[in-house]
């Protein structure tokens, strides 16, 4: 499990060592702790999560950064790095992870698993750190449908279909051109394949370019600042953590960021929502990259980094804005390393979109 879920006895580290030293140890298990172990898992060890979980790349200057072992001189995808990873190496065969941003979704694609984001709320969020509630998420990583499945059902209760209910895969475009032109060959074959699996038939559709990628990138990056100062602001500012610059850098854009007004951040979340709802009925999953391409070299260039940052984050954003469900399955390669192919349902549709993952991979 990440290090941001609560385990009755342990101080949760949330990958600071400033956090650590200023948080009292737990005095329970997060209740999707307590689901999986009453289930009957075992906790296996805790992983590396990226500081306070506010980064995509799976870097952490303090507790080092996990080797992606599909390419260990490339970036493992954070903030839940180190699940991922233990998922990835077979050491685990459940990671337990957060998904906020894409949290779950990037560190799926780059190290070649499945990784989950239920639709938000559907899994409890008690015992973890928050970074910016309205979004948060908790998820899973595993590496095939079918260990999935029996994540999902020993969390929720819930039986996953047999067969996925999938009638139609709506490709979007905008988001498809974000990637890579690799990735994005690799993707209209997977896809393809993945149709044929499922006896689906694939659909092509495209959206006013106002309405998605960088510009829902931007609004979901406006309201989640805010919240995430209004979340670890005061503690920041009364403990002055050491952070790595790139997180230390958001934190600082975050302690500057403008309220939007209310009104304001219900109308562009409830945009995104129609926006994608209007594709997504009764048998319809929607079809895009997970990220722009494999994850970068470890040490590239930090422009690089940013680039391929803002684009990925202009992948991720809408189902954060939505609050709908995705998963990301390891169907891409280029040049022999994973990208993700994501699929995201309607409010609650994660039977149908871990009966995909079970079918395919």
């Amino acid at each position: 499990m990440k290090d941001v879920f609560d385990v009755a006895g342990r101080v949760t580290g949330a990958g600071n060592p400033t956090w650590r030293a200023t948080h009292p140890i737990a005095d329970e298990d997060a209740s999707v702790v307590a689901a999986l172990l009453d289930a009957g898992a075992e906790l296996t060890g805790v992983a590396v999560s990226d500081e306070l979980a506010f980064s995509l790349a799976g870097r952490n200057v303090h507790d080092g950064t996990p080797l992606n072992p599909v390419a260990p001189d490339r970036l493992p995808g954070g903030s839940s790095s180190g699940s991922a990873v233990a998922v990835a190496s077979g050491l685990v065969d459940i990671g337990l992870g957060t998904d906020t941003a894409g949290s779950i979704r990037v560190p799926a694609s780059y190290c070649g698993i499945v990784g989950l984001r239920p639709t938000h709320g559907r899994l409890s969020v008690e015992g973890v750190v928050p970074l910016a509630p309205s979004f948060d998420t908790v998820g899973l990583l595993t590496r095939d449908g079918s260990t999935l499945a029996v994540a999902w059902s020993a969390v929720t209760g819930e039986e996953i279909p047999s067969a996925p209910d999938v009638s139609t895969i709506v490709v979007l475009d905008d988001l498809v051109a974000l990637a890579d032109r690799e990735a994005a060959d690799a993707f209209a074959e997977a896809v393809a394949q993945v149709a044929t699996l499922v006896d689906a038939t694939v659909e092509r559709s495209r959206f006013d370019a106002s309405q998605v990628g960088a510009e829902w990138a931007r609004d979901f990056r406006s309201i989640q600042l805010v919240e995430i100062w209004e979340t670890h602001g005061d503690w920041i500012t009364e403990h002055q953590p050491v952070f790595a610059d790139d997180v230390g850098g958001r934190f600082r854009a975050a302690r500057s960021a403008a309220p939007a007004p209310p009104d304001w951040v219900v109308e562009v979340r409830d945009a995104a929502f129609e926006l994608l709802m209007g594709q997504l009925q009764s048998g319809r999953v929607l079809a895009y990259p997970t990220a722009p391409g494999p994850a970068p070299l470890i040490d590239a260039d930090p422009e690089t980094i940013d680039d391929v940052r803002g684009r990925t984050f202009s992948l991720t954003a809408p189902v954060g804005l939505a609050g709908l469900p995705a998963v990301s399955l390891p169907l891409i390669e280029v040049d022999g390393l994973p990208v993700g192919v994501c699929f995201v349902g309607a409010p609650g549709a994660e039977g149908t979109l871990i009966s995909i993952a079970t079918a395919v991979v």
